[in-house]
């Protein structure tokens, strides 16, 4: 746990702690830095069984796409079972001892790369959809409303924004 700890930049104390996949994917994103790890695709604050899975799954696609072996069961992991969440972070911890430099994880700031990853996020979630109505926050702003689309005038609500 240390090693996760001090590469990723969390205070995991269980082992159970990496069921839902954002340590997993962060060490992945430490070692292999030109892997591009979609770290944006994972939610950060899984709470069910489920979302824990689709992080897992992205961990999976990452790891096949590397062409590296760990045996990753996502069922068991997402689980958060301990034996499976041990066997994977022993698998990726000599798989990064095998195939890469020591000094490969060192320098990683895990918190700004998860700070990145929720930006990116939050940036797609406010991607222009393709209703013509649609409006960005930033041309409310520009507006004088404060960002609040109740406070604009009806005619400019109604016009979408280039």
């Amino acid at each position: 746990m240390r090693w996760v700890n001090r590469t990723v930049g969390v205070d995991y104390v269980q082992v159970e702690s990496c069921a839902d996949g954002v340590a997993l994917a962060q060490l992945i994103d430490a070692a292999y830095p030109d892997a591009r790890v979609p770290l944006y695709r994972l939610d950060f604050a899984t709470r069910h069984e489920h979302d824990r899975a689709r992080n897992l799954e992205v961990v999976r696609a990452t790891l096949d796409r590397l062409d590296l072996d760990v045996p990753l069961d996502v069922k068991e992991v997402s689980r958060g079972v301990y034996r499976a969440c041990d066997e994977a972070l022993r698998w990726l911890y000599l798989v990064v001892q095998r195939e890469r430099p020591p000094s490969a994880t060192r320098g990683y700031d895990g918190r700004a790369r998860r700070l990145e990853a929720l930006q990116k996020r939050g940036y797609l979630a406010r991607a222009p959809s393709k209703s013509p109505g649609w409006r960005s926050a930033a041309s409310w702003d520009e507006r004088g409303s404060g960002g609040d689309p109740s406070c604009a005038s009806p005619s400019a609500a109604a016009t979408p924004s280039a």
